[in-house]
């Protein structure tokens, strides 16, 4: 449709049209404020991830207020929050191209409307596009979730193993310091026995 002709006002037919037009330019605004919400939300994951990240590599540092107990640990789990930080910043980059396309697309409705550019095709690749790279920022993002997960679950199996090595350690030390106690008594017992014979 052709909104604008030359230099002659709008007719009441044309006003329509350009509602409609901005009718139809809605979904796409609100389709910008989901992917800034995502935004949102992957910037924040990705500021934990990179502060998690220096709390451990502080610990790493000679000298440090809190030194690290396992630095083999350490080093795993800054591994994983390398990986992590990768994915979400990819994803951070497709929401942004997302974002782009989808403000293309809007651009592209008014133009096919007032200049009468024949841009359908246009719009249908550059929405396409834009919901392909907002569908790979989610997978993404799924993968950066599904890691974290993992990488949880994993330390608190590792931290059960630590606290059952400790307890079977203390119940060691334990017997051992009882086996101990028996023998000094029964040695005692044995010298006493012993200068009561001799007396």
């Amino acid at each position: 449709m052709r909104i604008f002709r030359g230099s002659l006002p709008l007719t009441k037919v044309e006003h329509l049209d350009i509602a409609r037009l901005i009718q139809s330019a809605l979904a796409p605004v609100f389709l910008i404020s989901g992917v800034a919400s995502t935004l949102i939300v992957l910037t924040n994951r990705l500021s934990r991830a990179v502060d998690r990240a220096r709390r451990l590599e502080r610990r790493l540092e000679p000298g440090s207020a809190e030194p690290a107990n396992d630095p083999h640990e350490i080093d795993s789990e800054l591994r994983v929050l390398a990986r992590r930080a990768a994915l979400l910043n990819t994803a951070i980059t497709m929401c942004g191209i997302s974002a782009m396309l989808v403000t293309l697309v809007v651009v592209a409705l008014f133009a096919n409307a007032f200049f009468d550019v024949h841009m359908a095709s246009t719009i249908a690749v550059l929405f396409v596009l834009a919901m392909l790279f907002l569908t790979a920022a989610f997978v993404a993002f799924l993968i950066e979730v599904r890691m974290a997960t993992r990488a949880l679950r994993i330390g608190l199996r590792q931290h059960a193993q630590i606290a059952i090595a400790r307890e079977e350690a203390r119940q060691e030390a334990k017997q051992e310091a009882k086996v101990e106690a028996a023998a000094k008594s029964a040695s005692d017992a044995s010298q006493r026995q012993g200068k009561s014979a001799t007396m």
